[in-house]
């Protein structure tokens, strides 16, 4: 689990790295996908952008949170899709404490031009912390947990 962890964090940090170093700030891709390089102090939808300490601070106690449930959940025998979740979670979650931290905003690219995503620009770690939450919620649905 802690190799899922390092590698999707790692992929991250590759990708923001990557977008950061681009002389455009919009780059038109085919299709409704659009790479669309932003700063954002605050959290989702830009909530809280005039308050970035809180924001950080906050993001940091739920990074703590998130880690405590994976190692909770790293040591029980089973629980497999239980386990990947709180892997996804942890590493999109690192992803996005890490740029808080170290450069006071997140970095988010990923724009889907549809009406419901219309005004939503997101990142890799975001998608992380999405696919986490449905594995989740499939786990404790269906009862994966033995399994």
């Amino acid at each position: 689990m802690f190799s899922m962890v390092m590698g999707l964090f790692g992929l991250d940090r590759y990708i923001k790295n990557w977008i950061e170093k681009q002389p455009k700030k919009i780059i038109k891709t085919k299709g409704k996908c659009t790479i669309k390089k932003c700063h954002n102090k605050g959290a989702m939808y830009s909530l809280g952008e005039q308050e970035p300490e809180t924001i950080k601070n906050v993001s940091f106690i739920m990074l703590l949170f998130v880690f405590f449930n994976w190692m909770k959940t790293k040591r029980k025998r089973g629980h497999c899709l239980e386990k990947v979740s709180w892997s996804f979670f942890l590493a999109g979650s690192l992803g996005n404490v890490w740029d808080r931290f170290k450069k006071g905003y997140v970095v988010d690219y990923m724009h889907i031009d549809c009406k419901i995503l219309r005004n939503i620009v997101f990142n890799f770690a975001d998608v992380c912390i999405a696919i986490g939450g449905v594995m989740l919620m499939i786990a404790e649905s269906f009862n994966f947990k033995k399994r």
